[in-house]
């Protein structure tokens, strides 16, 4: 069964990153905080989840993230930490660069990219974590 995000995750994630980076803190809206982290879950339990799935809903993480912007700063790269903090949660590494990210990234936020491409980028881009001992 897949491991997912809460909302209060997906916003100390945000923090953290606004620490990192000397971004702004701050939540524009918390409805569209708890839409956008919550979209995925919601997405997710209309279907039988399989491991095949996980890049799919990745990616709706990091769609909902940029298109719903619930965040004063900070949404794209939170975006792309908390798409890959949930393959990870489930045993998958992503093995992409931050700026390959964030490439794809202004691609989704131009409109240029759907969300069906995003998954295919994280499964091609991804392997199952090693099985520790």
């Amino acid at each position: 069964m897949a491991r997912f995000l809460s909302v209060d995750q997906v916003f100390q994630t945000q923090v953290h990153l606004c620490e990192t980076y000397g971004m702004n803190r701050g939540v524009r809206s918390q409805a569209i905080l708890r839409q956008a982290a919550l979209r995925p879950f919601d997405m997710a339990q209309t279907a039988q989840i399989h491991h095949e799935d996980l890049p799919l809903i990745a990616a709706h993480y990091a769609v909902s993230l940029v298109q719903l912007q619930p965040f004063a700063e900070g949404n794209v790269v939170t975006a792309f930490a908390v798409a890959h903090q949930f393959l990870f949660m489930n045993d998958v590494l992503l093995n992409v660069q931050e700026q390959q990210f964030v490439d794809k990234m202004m691609l989704l936020v131009g409109g240029e990219l759907t969300v069906e491409q995003l998954a295919n980028y994280f499964a091609d881009y991804s392997d199952p974590l090693p099985v520790q001992l």
